[in-house]
């Protein structure tokens, strides 16, 4: 016996009913573990975003650099030609947070900290020029921890899940771990 019932969207084959039905409600539930998105899929989820942050950009941001902190990852982007630094958080689930600020101008020499105030990354989060000659950032926050920030030699990030950036010494180290420049984040 064949026959197609359209309520249910099952065919009936002698007595297969049952089993074709369970294997329709099987592709209709949501996969109780869905795979986790590919690295290709979260950088085109971050592009995506960067546009709709700032549509005005001349060229989006290009990646710099990344920071791992557990499952979390922060990518952070650089758009020369906007002036505009942007962190693209992604976990195992994919995009989970996208901020940007400008630039601050200033000589190549001074520690600048990019401000990012209403950035919903901002409790966490200090991002800022290196100056020159630095090999190294780092900020001691107001509960005295310290977290070692992450560079290309320009820009630096700081990002201290969890933590609270506000007041933190931030300190730009050179060879030797000599303090070349400290400044206090507001």
């Amino acid at each position: 016996m064949f026959g197609t019932d359209p309520r249910t969207r099952t065919t009936t084959v002698a007595g297969g009913a049952v089993l074709l039905l369970l294997s329709a409600m099987a592709l209709n539930r949501p996969d109780p573990d869905p795979a986790p998105p590919t690295a290709e899929a979260v950088v085109a989820e971050c592009r995506r975003l960067y546009g709709e942050l700032n549509p005005t950009f001349r060229t989006l941001p290009a990646q710099r650099f990344e920071v791992r902190k557990g499952d979390q990852l922060l990518r952070v982007s650089v758009s020369a030609a906007d002036e505009w630094i942007s962190v693209c958080r992604s976990g195992p689930t994919g995009v989970d947070g996208v901020s940007g600020t400008r630039m601050s101008d200033g000589p190549d020499d001074q520690l600048r900290l990019f401000s990012s105030k209403g950035s919903m990354l901002e409790q966490d989060l200090l991002l800022g020029h290196v100056p020159a000659g630095a090999t190294g950032i780092e900020a001691r926050l107001a509960s005295g921890e310290t977290v070692t920030g992450d560079h290309d030699g320009e820009v630096f990030a700081i990002w201290a899940p969890g933590g609270d950036v506000a007041g933190a010494q931030v300190t730009a180290v050179g060879p030797g771990a000599a303090v070349i420049v400290t400044t206090t984040a507001p």
